[in-house]
């Protein structure tokens, strides 16, 4: 049995065992609460304790910190306490790092990270979605081009939109697939400014690597 000196210099018999809770990686708001001000959720005297104020509010103030969850892990309130200049007693500090010297994250923390990565996964697909489009305006555009459907950029005047139109109406026999001509003529702009700029984009790297040759051919000279 643990024994801890009270305020008035009287010894307790309900300090918690410090050995038994830092087993403990998660705690309820309420066991927590009773072992920051000292006394043990065990103890007969904490039908008393959870009557103060103390307890009271900071079991209110870990159920805020993360309310998502009926538990709490001890790091968690440890930094939470040292955050808001909460007196944690030593021992239960050290009892939970005796059985964990690299605390786990918090589930708060890991939910956090959950969020980001599924961000960050969005964000990559809709990279690779944005260059599936690009590929296929320039398939469409290499399409538009072909000798069948005949565009010509240098022209004003091109049948291209009507037969690209045609073309869709004739997918099906039974239903009647439309595409507005100013909706077909809009992608042929859009595909032919992405076919422009693969080709600088091609352009520009075959000219680094062509200086990138030259400078270890110089050095070869050398």
């Amino acid at each position: 049995m643990e024994y801890v000196m009270t305020v008035d210099g009287a010894v307790s018999e309900d300090a918690p065992d410090w050995g038994y809770w830092g087993k403990a990686e998660f705690l309820t708001y309420w066991q927590a609460a009773a072992l920051v001000v000292g006394c043990d959720p065990r103890a007969k005297r904490f039908a008393s304790v959870k009557q103060s104020t103390e307890y009271k509010d900071l079991r209110r103030l870990f159920f805020q910190y993360d309310h998502t969850d009926t538990f709490i892990s001890q790091d968690a309130i440890f930094k939470y306490c040292d955050a808001c200049k909460i007196p944690v007693p030593e021992a239960m500090r050290q009892s939970y790092l005796a059985y964990r010297p690299n605390p786990p994250e918090s589930p708060k923390i890991l939910r956090r990270k959950v969020r980001a990565l599924e961000s960050e996964v969005r964000k990559l697909k809709g990279q690779v979605e944005t260059r599936n489009i690009g590929k296929l305006l320039i398939m469409f555009y290499a399409m538009c081009r072909d000798a069948t459907y005949g565009y010509d950029p240098t022209s004003r005047k091109n049948e291209t939109t009507k037969k690209i139109m045609a073309a869709t109406s004739a997918l099906a026999a039974d239903a009647r697939l439309e595409v507005a001509d100013n909706t077909v003529r809009s992608w042929i702009e859009k595909a032919r400014e992405r076919v422009e700029e693969e080709l600088k984009r091609i352009k520009r790297k075959e000219q680094r690597l062509g200086r990138r040759h030259t400078a270890t051919s110089k050095g070869l000279e050398l």
